[in-house]
């Protein structure tokens, strides 16, 4: 746990984080989610399995159906797979991993295993940034890029359990996440090069097409 008074000199993007009420200082995973009760545990060590039974049922002690995403790779470094997270937390759980899961099941009911990974923006943001040569790349492009993500998710995936789109959608995701990047650097100011009417077009004509030549010389 974060704290000010647990005896080391903290860094500056970890002192807008630190507890200042008073929280005791705990070094153990399974006692700091237990102390915090928190309804989400992230994992972005790098240094996995570190999920296990105990951590996964304190937290589910706490919130009744949490959100469990480890985000480590490779597959060997996640902190938890999602057979574990399943059987943990007897299938009431969301589960999205940096890496590619199988989905699972409990008690006949499917837990969907989410991917939650970089490879969904970036194509799309540096295609958006190359077609506009913008100077920056500013917040505002990142948060729009991560808005028009969610928006391939319906109501009725995260009905399912759901919480990124399927992967056989990231070429069309890829471009709509150029048009807004396009798009926001230009209303920002740092777009050299503005969208131009037929926009899409543009775009369309800019994405690589893996279609080789196959005829016989």
């Amino acid at each position: 746990l974060i704290t000010t008074t647990r005896g080391d000199q903290l860094n500056e993007w970890k002192q807008q984080f630190a507890r200042v009420d008073g929280a005791p200082d705990i070094t153990k995973l399974v006692d700091v989610v237990r102390h915090v009760k928190p309804n989400a545990l992230f994992g972005l060590t790098g240094a996995g399995p570190s999920f296990d039974r105990e951590v996964v049922e304190a937290l589910c002690d706490g919130c009744p159906k949490p959100l469990i995403f480890p985000l480590s790779n490779p597959t060997c470094k996640a902190e938890i797979t999602i057979e574990q997270a399943v059987e943990y937390s007897k299938g009431n759980l969301l589960f999205a991993a940096g890496s590619p899961f199988p989905n699972s099941e409990y008690e006949g009911k499917t837990v969907y295993a989410s991917q939650c990974n970089n490879m969904l923006i970036f194509p799309g943001v540096g295609m958006g940034c190359h077609l506009s040569k913008a100077t920056t790349i500013t917040d505002a492009m990142m948060i729009q890029s991560a808005f028009t993500v969610a928006n391939f998710v319906s109501a009725e995936d995260i009905k399912m359990g759901k919480l990124y789109p399927d992967l056989k959608f990231l070429r069309t995701i890829g471009k709509e996440i150029t048009l807004a990047v396009w798009q926001k650097a230009h209303e920002e100011g740092v777009a050299v090069v503005p969208p131009p009417v037929n926009v899409r077009k543009a775009i369309e004509d800019a994405f690589y097409k893996p279609k080789y030549d196959t005829s016989p010389f």
